[in-house]
């Protein structure tokens, strides 16, 4: 039964029956079953990549475990609060909460945001000093005014 007899089928089903047949012939007898349930598939995740594998997009930004290289983040800790500001003189009263030395960069607040300056010089009962200390009031020559009761940062 491999060849298809055309000649025992009517012409209006001819087509129709022909590809039946082929279909047939060319499923083999095989045995229709049910197909098992396939296990549902997991995402891999980022970890289950093994360590020792690169990628190329890794080897341009390699950081060595030996040095580690700087970032360009600055630490801010608040270390006192603007009571007032003399426009005349251009200085600015601190309460100081905790100790600032001369040198060290401090940031103010204003009414439009921050301003940045080193201290050049501070002075406590009109003396110079180098170091104040928690719960001193000092005086500091600024280059724009700070927000009167605004919050004075120390950069670290």
């Amino acid at each position: 039964m491999n060849e298809i007899n055309i000649h025992n089928v009517p012409a209006f089903q001819r087509s129709r029956s022909i590809k039946s047949i082929e279909k047939k012939l060319n499923k083999k007898n095989t045995r229709v079953t049910r197909s098992k349930k396939k296990p549902k598939k997991t995402k891999k995740l980022e970890t289950d990549i093994p360590v020792t594998q690169e990628l190329p997009a890794q080897e341009e930004y390699k950081i060595s475990t030996k040095s580690v290289k700087k970032r360009n983040i600055r630490e801010m800790h608040a270390c006192g609060h603007c009571d007032a500001y003399f426009e005349k003189i251009d200085v600015a009263v601190i309460n100081v909460t905790s100790p600032i030395r001369q040198g060290d960069q401090i940031l103010f607040e204003t009414a439009k945001g921050l301003f940045e300056q080193p201290i050049d010089s501070m002075q406590r009962n009109r003396k110079n000093i180098r170091l104040a200390r928690s719960g001193d009031e000092i005086g500091l020559k600024v280059g724009i005014p700070p927000k009167v009761g605004g919050t004075v940062y120390k950069i670290i």
